[in-house]
């Protein structure tokens, strides 16, 4: 008859493991935060996308382009023309002052998006490196 397999008496954390535990818990931040980030600038894009949307309906749905007091014609890549209606000066003005603030929050998002890719490219770069070094020590 077979001995049971001893027990071993269960092992106090050092300070490693709680290290260990702690890189755990930051790359599923990570995970989650740059989801997040997705999610938002998604959801941005959607409401930017259908605000459009309803100036171009209200544009098409205006039988006289002159009930606008002032409509700007752009010319896109493929060459058609979109209207851009604004209805006195001082709308324009605010909407270029949103535009030019909804332009910089979404250019520092995607930059932070950049800067956890590539945190993310490191780690994986040290984490290979580590696991090598260990296989050559073992």
């Amino acid at each position: 008859k077979s001995l049971a397999p001893l027990r071993l008496p269960t092992r106090r954390k050092t300070h490693w493991d709680y290290v260990l535990e702690e890189m755990r818990w930051m790359a599923t931040d990570f995970i989650e935060e740059r989801k997040w980030k997705f999610a938002t600038a998604k959801t941005l894009s959607n409401v930017i996308k259908s605000k459009r949307n309803s100036i171009m309906d209200k544009f098409h749905s205006k039988k006289n382009v002159q009930d606008c007091m002032m409509t700007n014609i752009y010319k896109t890549k493929d060459g058609s023309e979109k209207p851009v209606i604004h209805s006195t000066a001082s709308d324009m003005t605010h909407s270029k002052i949103i535009a030019k603030v909804m332009s910089a929050i979404i250019t520092e998002h995607w930059a932070s998006i950049s800067d956890v890719g590539a945190m993310a490219d490191e780690g994986a770069i040290l984490h290979n490196r580590q696991k090598e070094t260990r296989r050559k020590l073992s």
